[in-house]
């Protein structure tokens, strides 16, 4: 009698466990705005927790350049192998990695656009260009890639990769359990998605420390520098802000950061239209309720594309589950790498706003001239926090910036380029993803799909 109880008693429990988690993650979107303020007071009253949440999202930092490598593999390797059975399929991955490299040059135009017309700054250039021309310009970026094709662990876990999804053609054994561990990537998301709420809290505690740990990264030396030449002056819609007066830096990155999110949120909204117009039937309300509001906030908090994809995959799946498996796993799992749209909004954006406070105003086809060369060093980001710090001597180089100024900008640049501004550029990383699976899905099924495999697919 009392073990029927206990059972009933179990099964009770149970069910209203469920229950309440199904209500938890369909209002999760609450629970996340919510840990955000909670974290900014808890760490404005409580400093134990302001010190634990800076150690915790340094070590979860950590932990992502760690576990990098290993999300590239455990995604890519399985791929490399499907695509050695089925010629079609590779053809398709060629064609996903030129999209990803098409699109990036696209949004770097959009971004030195947007720039230009946020910062009021010439359309041609004003200034001596200097003696560099965009030759050795490019040339010397080209070093630049070579070394971060053979020296980055991110690069060699895509060459590692390859290799092993070779051999798995042969070995059926490897070929079975690399298909094992890139379902388990898709079941991980499952598990990502309850804990958003407490990285959120954590990243709010973060922000809060922000101001400080942004005071400390620029040097009195440099901030005296900015004075004597009479430059830090930014001015946004006749509101001039200047980095020599006691809040002006940190108003600079907050506006910064907001500009970066509204310039990514305009790229976004540009695709939205013309895949509604693509697709025909599409909701972009859906789009946003049931996909963008449940992956934006993972990204947004931990600044990941890495630690993002399992989720994205498992929400793609489970939200779009007509998308072929091979379109979602190449498209999310290598988008996860290779899709640095926000990024390079990220990169031209903050190089127009760091040049007009140490008194340079590049033109807009100074910018755009050094899109290629941006394209082309976004294929050594690795997918974490503060990956801007690759690109500030190849932005020096393209804006040929005169040599007084150069320790300015790359103090500035350094200190205004992580934490909101990294929430942002991420955040459209991650969600363009998903705006390409499910284009890219209708392409596949036309262009790389015959009628009989489509159904052999499913």
């Amino acid at each position: 009698m009392s073990v029927d109880i206990l059972r009933i008693g179990g099964h009770m429990i149970g069910h209203f466990a469920k229950k309440l988690f199904a209500i938890y993650r369909k209002y999760i979107a609450v629970a996340v705005v919510v840990a955000l303020i909670l974290g900014v007071f808890l760490a404005k009253y409580i400093p134990q927790v302001l010190e634990a949440a800076n150690f915790l999202v340094s070590k979860l930092i950590d932990g992502i350049v760690f576990l990098a490598p290993f999300a590239i593999f455990v995604i890519l390797a399985p791929s490399v192998a499907r695509m050695m059975k089925a010629r079609k399929e590779s053809s398709f991955a060629g064609f996903i990695i030129v999209w990803f490299g098409l699109t990036r040059i696209f949004a770097g135009i959009w971004a030195a656009l947007f720039t230009v017309l946020i910062l009021k700054l010439p359309f041609l250039p004003t200034q001596e260009a200097g003696s560099i021309s965009m030759a050795v310009m490019f040339q010397e970026n080209l070093v630049i890639l070579k070394d971060l094709l053979l020296k980055s662990v991110f690069f060699r876990a895509i060459w590692i990769s390859i290799i092993v999804g070779i051999i798995a053609y042969y070995k059926k054994k490897l070929y079975d359990n690399l298909q094992k561990a890139a379902n388990s990537i898709e079941t991980l998301g499952d598990y990502i998605e309850p804990v958003i709420p407490v990285l959120m809290l954590l990243l709010g505690a973060y922000i809060y420390s922000l101001p400080q740990e942004l005071a400390k990264s620029v040097d009195a030396q440099t901030m005296s520098s900015i004075a004597q030449a009479n430059v830090g002056k930014l001015n946004l819609f006749g509101w001039v802000i200047n980095i020599n007066t006691e809040f002006g830096l940190i108003w600079v990155y907050i506006i910064g950061s907001v500009l970066i999110g509204i310039g990514c949120f305009m790229w976004q909204g540009m695709q939205l239209v013309i895949l509604k117009k693509y697709l025909g039937k599409f909701s972009v309300k859906e789009f946003f309720s049931n996909y963008w509001t449940k992956i934006y906030p993972l990204a947004w908090s931990t600044s990941s594309e890495v630690i993002s994809m399992p989720l994205n995959m498992s929400l793609i799946k489970k939200q779009y589950s007509h998308i072929e498996r091979i379109v979602r796993r190449l498209v999310i799992g290598l988008g996860a790498y290779m899709n640095i749209n926000g990024t390079t909004m990220h990169v031209i954006l903050l190089a127009g706003i760091v040049a007009v406070l140490v008194g340079y105003r590049p033109s807009f086809l100074q910018l755009c001239l050094g899109v290629p060369i941006i394209a082309l060093v976004g294929y050594g980001v690795p997918g974490i926090p503060g990956e801007l710090v690759l690109f500030a001597v190849p932005m020096v180089k393209i804006l040929n910036l005169p040599e007084p100024i150069i320790p300015m900008f790359m103090a500035l640049y350094l200190a205004l380029q992580v934490g909101l501004p990294d929430s942002f550029r991420t955040g459209a990383n991650v969600t363009d993803n998903g705006i390409y699976a499910l284009g890219l899905n209708k392409l596949y099924k036309n262009r790389f799909l015959s009628k009989k495999e489509g159904e052999e697919e499913k």
